[in-house]
């Protein structure tokens, strides 16, 4: 996928990802690293999907939502299977 888009694979070294050109991070990691990460990416200047949750609370989920919109950019969170194709072919049946 990333040879077809020209895109580059992240790993543990999130910060990379800042120094080539990135509009847009999909966060699917374990879930108590969504916050930060999300976080991270809004300050970085990225549009950001993340599935869900964003957080572990509350608290920090309207934190995520308020940096999103301070900085105006979009933060989205949904369930990242939703778009397989497996899974939107068994919701159409």
């Amino acid at each position: 996928m990333s040879a077809r888009f020209n895109s580059k694979r992240g790993s543990s070294h999130f910060p990379t990802c800042w120094k080539i050109r990135v509009e847009a991070v999909v966060i699917t990691t374990p879930t108590d690293s969504h916050q930060p990460l999300v976080l991270e990416s809004l300050h970085a200047g990225k549009k950001v999907f993340c599935e869900k949750p964003i957080a572990n609370d509350v608290k920090n989920v309207k934190l995520c939502y308020e940096t999103a919109e301070k900085l105006g950019l979009p933060l989205f969170c949904a369930f990242n299977r939703f778009v397989s194709s497996s899974v939107l072919h068994d919701y159409i049946q």
